[in-house]
């Protein structure tokens, strides 16, 4: 290449343009590199012009001099992560495998979690329609076959039948009546007589009480003895002493205990009297809280005893804490328990002693006479506020004289809470309870367990006076309603542990939730506290603590505008349904705290109910006896004998109606007797109108039985015996029986009395006896045996009863069957001669009455009557 420097020189710069140009053209000109040697070539520049740091000290003087910070932002380009900063946030869905495995593996786990639910569900739901069903079907099974029973009764069986070649015989017949009287079936609007039927509430009503439920049912006994007199009974105490007696593991007795001393110390059972709970005085909620306090103070002190116990253990295994006072306590309780403690957590020491520790536990304890004391010793180590504050929790209504009000107080505690070291976690837990500085506010290093932090809550609530407006004190309120809402949103899983399966039970009424934590504990299937359930309601309605509905078919619990209410009838009679029928002095005992509450509409309901549903009265209401004496039942020992007369009157009359006649008899004649005693100091008569109205009811009863089972019926003998005893109650007692005779009723004792002989007269033809059957039915008169009698013993027929009217047909067969046995094997009184006249006079009697006699009846009568012609 030609040296051109040297050409250069006075060569302007229009001549330099042109050899650059021409250069430039020249293809021999180029540099022929590749990429890579481009590379390498730049590297080497670069290397070369950051050697030379003259340039770069010249670069950043001339940047700072305008103002930019060359260095920081140097700082800042070294930060930068390029391969960081590009690389995406999240993969890709088309290559991150793992995460496409991780979702499918959930998405078959859900998958099978819902098609398992569905299949449960389908299964569950299909094996209780199956359930059902069968239950159903077994029910409808007893129903047809009770109906079946009644059916066959309404069609007069009659024991009796006619068979050709022998003489006349006694034949059974079941369900069905004989071929000669199935024209003339008694259509009778009333169930027949029938034994006592097994009506129960179902499966439950065969369960005998436990023991339990006995120890239970007997305190419950006991209390309606007292409370009758009007006087006061510690139920509460009576129910603890029944889980302390009882066969049952130490964890459950403990737990059960402590809910009823909890409630012992809430309405202040050992003061209470027959007074307290007529002016609802216990229903006071400050008088609750406070008592729910003074039960965790106990429960507080017994724990610091039982944990210093141990280490002062004196000679003998003596209890040394029986002696120590209740200062001397508190201090050995911090000694054992914070002497590991910090000096920056206990606050202020007194003769080497922890002062504030001490009075944090005196008022955990409830010794504020101790507390007070101990300030007072202390010498000033405590501001003054704190003594006031101790004297007015005190003495609550009595102010002292330092301060003007309670305001100002509180106030003060709050100034000098502020100022308290975070770290002295004792001072401000006195000044929290004290003073209510912070109630949202807690100490979880001192109230680190439930109950501590229920104490804690407790002490914030306390009574503010209306004429309080100071944004200080409205900050400082705290109310019960808040921590209702604390603890029933935190629910029982929160707080039902292993160790204490009542705690949520527990604080429910500590609380005053009364309501809610007798629908939890009914509900707790697997631990088996029902019985508990029932007897705590018990004992809380007893006291007035419960808010009970009227509507007795509302669910268990029902809460209306925050206000719940306990179904507490349901409860109490669910419960009863299941020793009822085993146990019926029980259930009666249960059902008279509606009673003694003033509810006795629900009272005679349960009442009724339970012996409408009984399997024998007897137990309940007493019963006659076969000479006319009455049994008293339990049932009169808690009623009023007008109340009582009330109950046999409704019960009689639904006995009637549901063909329970025998126990509907004897009710009504309780009934009258029981009438008689309360109606004759007032009219002083012997028998009442009321009396014959009961009287009228049995005859009815009697006289509708008898006509059934006059010609047949299984229950033919019962029917015997109830009448003959009927019979004994009015032939024995001659001013009754007057009373009858000469009353409107005296109709319906001839039909029985008619009803009667006839029944006899039916018995003598089926034992054969005909010659003195055919003497009884002669001296009825009711048919007539000589043929100049027909006419006027068809008149008087037509006057007698209906019920006996349409037994014709039967009298008449049984009349003609003995005239025409008599006359095949003779008669030792009447001649043949007699026999056959008798029997045309019969037949005669019969042509005036053939409308009313069946067809196979009449033909049979014409075949005895032509085998008597002379």
């Amino acid at each position: 290449m030609p040296n051109t420097a040297v050409g250069f020189a006075g060569v302007d710069l229009t001549d330099l343009l042109d050899i650059s140009q021409q250069l430039l053209v020249s293809p021999e000109n180029f540099i022929q590199k590749d990429l890579e040697s481009i590379h390498e070539q730049s590297k080497k520049l670069t290397q070369k012009t950051a050697s030379r740091g003259d340039v770069q000290a010249k670069g950043d003087y001339l940047l700072a001099a305008n103002g930019f910070d060359v260095e920081k932002y140097r700082r800042l380009v070294n930060k930068l992560d390029l391969k960081q900063a590009f690389e995406p946030l999240e993969p890709i869905g088309e290559t991150d495998i793992e995460g496409y495995l991780k979702h499918e593996h959930d998405m078959i786990l859900l998958s099978s979690i819902e098609e398992s639910k569905r299949h449960t569900s389908n299964c569950f739901y299909r094996n209780y329609n199956n359930y059902l069903e069968k239950d159903w079907n077994r029910a409808k099974d007893e129903l047809n076959q009770i109906l079946n029973l009644h059916k066959s009764f309404k069609s007069g069986t009659i024991p009796m039948t006619v068979s050709s070649g022998h003489p006349l015989q006694r034949k059974v017949l079941t369900y069905q009546p004989s071929p000669y009287l199935q024209s003339n079936i008694l259509q009778s609007p009333n169930t027949p007589l029938l034994q006592t039927p097994n009506v129960s509430f179902g499966k439950r009503g065969k369960t005998n009480m436990d023991s339990r439920m006995v120890e239970y049912s007997n305190v419950v006994f006991d209390f309606n003895q007292i409370v009758k007199r009007n006087d006061f009974y510690p139920i509460l105490s009576k129910f603890l002493q029944v889980v302390n007696n009882l066969d049952d593991t130490e964890i459950r007795k403990r737990e059960v205990s402590e809910c009823w001393k909890l409630l012992i110390r809430m309405v202040n059972e050992e003061n209470l009297t027959e007074i307290n709970l007529q002016n609802n005085s216990i229903k006071n909620e400050k008088k609750l809280i406070d008592g729910v306090k003074k039960y965790m103070e106990m429960a507080y002190v017994q724990y610091m005893k039982e944990l210093i116990q141990p280490s002062i253990m004196g000679s003998n295994n003596y209890d040394t804490t029986l002696n120590m006072s209740n200062l001397d306590l508190v201090k050995t309780f911090v000694s054992k328990t914070l002497s590991h403690v910090g000096d920056d957590v206990l606050g202020e020491f007194l003769n080497n002693f922890p002062i504030w520790p001490v009075l944090f536990y005196c008022l955990r304890c409830g010794f504020i006479d101790e507390a007070i004391s101990f300030v007072k010793e202390c010498k000033g180590a405590f501001p003054e506020n704190i003594l006031n504050s101790l004297e007015v929790l005190k003495n609550p209504n009595q102010q002292p004289l330092t301060i003007t009000n309670i305001e100002q107080l509180e106030n003060s505690l709050k100034e000098t809470y502020r100022k308290i070291s975070p770290t002295k976690i004792f001072q401000i837990s006195c000044y929290l309870v004290l003073g209510r500085c912070d109630v949202k506010k807690t100490v979880p290093q001192v109230f680190s367990k439930t109950e501590d932090f229920m104490w804690l809550k407790l002490s914030f609530i306390r009574p503010t006076s209306t004429s309080t407006t100071s944004a200080t004190s409205v900050s400082s309120k705290y109310s019960l309603k808040e921590l209702q809402q604390i603890v029933v949103s935190h629910g029982p899983k929160h707080f039902s542990t292993r160790k204490n399966s009542l705690l949520y039970f527990k604080l429910l009424l500590s609380t005053l939730q009364f309501e809610r934590a007798i629908e939890y504990l009914c509900g707790r299937q697997s631990e088996g506290y029902q019985v508990e359930a029932i007897h705590f309601a018990f004992a809380l309605n007893y006291y007035g603590l419960l808010n009970t509905t009227k509507e007795l078919t509302l669910p268990l619990l029902t809460i209306t505008n925050d206000l719940p209410t306990l179904n507490f009838y349901f409860l109490i009679r669910d419960y009863v349904r299941i020793f009822a029928h085993t146990n019926p002095r029980d259930a009666i005992s249960y059902f008279y705290i509606f009673y003694y509450k003033g509810q006795k509409n629900e009272y005679f309901k349960c009442i009724k109910e339970l012996v409408l549903e009984s399997n024998d009265i007897t137990v309940l209401l007493g019963r006659v006896e076969q000479n006319g004496m009455i049994k008293k039942g339990c049932l009169e020992q808690y009623l009023t004998r007008e109340e009582l007369l009330k109950i046999l009157e409704e019960c009689a009359n639904n006995y009637k109606e549901t063909g329970r006649y025998r126990d509907a008899v004897d009710l009504f004649f309780m009934s009258e007797d029981l009438y008689r005693t309360i109606a004759v100091p007032i009219h002083q008569t012997g028998i009442t109108d009321k009396s014959i109205e009961y009287f009228r009811q049995v005859l009815n009863i009697m006289n509708d039985e008898l006509t059934q089972v006059l010609s047949g019926g299984e229950n033919r003998e019962e029917v015997r015996l109830l009448a003959g005893k009927v019979n004994a109650k009015f032939v024995t007692n001659t001013t009754i029986l007057h009373k009858v005779k000469s009353s409107k009723i005296s109709n319906l004792y001839e039909t029985f009395c008619l009803l009667l002989r006839l029944y006899e007269v039916f018995d003598l033809f089926t034992n054969r006896n005909y010659e003195q059957a055919l003497k009884n039915l002669r001296e009825l008169n009711v048919i007539p045996f000589d043929e100049k009698e027909v006419e006027g013993k068809s008149q008087k027929f037509k006057e007698l009863d209906e019920r006996i009217q349409r037994k014709i047909s039967d009298i008449l067969f049984v009349a003609m069957s003995i005239l025409s046995h008599l006359y095949q094997i003779g008669s030792k009184v009447n001649p043949p001669q007699e026999l056959a006249k008798m029997s045309r006079a019969v037949m005669t009697f019969a042509g005036f009455h053939q409308p009313q006699i069946s067809v196979q009846v009449y033909e049979t009568l014409i075949k005895y009557q032509n085998k008597m012609q002379i």
